[in-house]
């Protein structure tokens, strides 16, 4: 094995500028492109060209049309002009005590401290939205599809208050953030007709709304699992003192527990998240086996591994608001 990464190793450090260059020439580009596209593209312009394609008029808050306005904040931020484009489209009649939120970490806030949910039969709604209020057989299942397939397209902070639908979006000093402005005006626009008197989509099978947030949850612990679990074998595997082997069983134990939540979100095996809680329980007994030894360089080693632990249980407090089933 030594053998065959010994001349991947050479290359790796032959070719750190190259690896290293690359991202930082992207960047570059990129700064090359934004900025002159900000200083051609004027605060006036942008408010002008989103009059232009939405077919909104001026008013003393912003821009409306009919029921639909649009509240303009600019502010500066990393020195470029930044708006934020507060979208509030009033529903009709029917649906003036209707108060909905997509779920996550703040109805799993409001849950731990006992607020009540309104649920429906839906599988799929409840696991997507925190409902507060709702008028009485409003929620048909021509508009909980309607919801469920016009919602993921908004912004992330959208929810309906009491008949409006609002959301805030923001948009960069440039072509580019006008487009997804409209796009996303539109589809509130879309949400605001077609409510009224919706049609019954295609049937969807049953529990996709939750397969679809397990498998963007899993997303972070593959990002952190995958690189950890690579970092640990090439160390283990070239370690020349105590304390390298230790960091790499620390590293290993704990790329262990991302990847098997990861792979319990992603792919449901019921084995993954216990495998991820003792691969924690044995990072914390490794750190305490080790901790005598603060004062020597293992030092570093513990406030790596404690990190590294504590992203792990932060990530999961987090995920236990979002109250997905992983078991």
């Amino acid at each position: 094995m030594r053998e065959f990464l010994d001349p991947f190793f050479d290359f790796v450090g032959d070719h750190i500028l190259l690896f290293a260059g690359i991202p930082m020439g992207f960047a570059f580009l990129v700064i090359l492109i934004v900025l002159p596209i900000q200083f051609f593209y004027g605060q006036e312009r942008v408010v002008a060209s989103l009059i232009r394609k939405l077919g909104f008029s001026e008013s003393s808050s912003g821009l409306q049309k009919r029921d639909l306005r649009l509240f303009l904040h600019w502010s500066r931020v990393n020195k470029t002009d930044v708006l934020d484009v507060e979208y509030v489209a009033k529903l009709h009649e029917a649906a003036k005590d209707l108060t909905l939120s997509r779920e996550g970490s703040q109805s799993g806030l409001a849950a731990k401290a006992g607020a009540e949910e309104i649920v429906t039969d839906d599988i799929d709604f409840d696991d997507f939205f925190w409902i507060e209020r709702v008028p009485k057989g409003y929620l048909t299942p021509a508009r909980r599809a309607l919801l469920l397939d016009i919602f993921p397209k908004l912004s992330p902070d959208a929810h309906i208050s009491k008949g409006r639908l609002i959301g805030r979006v923001r948009c960069e000093q440039s072509p580019f953030g006008v487009n997804n402005v409209v796009k996303m005006v539109r589809t509130a626009e879309r949400l605001q007709r077609e409510i009224i008197d919706p049609e019954l989509p295609r049937a969807r099978s049953v529990g996709w709304v939750r397969k679809g947030k397990c498998r963007q949850a899993s997303i972070p612990f593959w990002l952190i699992g995958t690189p950890l679990f690579a970092t640990s074998a090439l160390l283990f595997m070239n370690s020349p003192t105590t304390a390298v082997t230790v960091l790499s069983v620390l590293i290993f134990l704990c790329s262990l527990a991302f990847l098997s939540t990861g792979l319990a979100l992603c792919c449901g095996v019921k084995v993954a998240l216990p495998l991820a809680r003792v691969c924690q329980v044995l990072t914390s007994l490794a750190l305490l086996a080790v901790a005598p030894f603060a004062v020597t360089p293992i030092g570093v080693v513990i406030g790596f591994g404690l990190a590294l632990w504590g992203i792990h249980a932060i990530q999961l407090y987090f995920l236990s608001l979002t109250r997905l089933r992983l078991e």
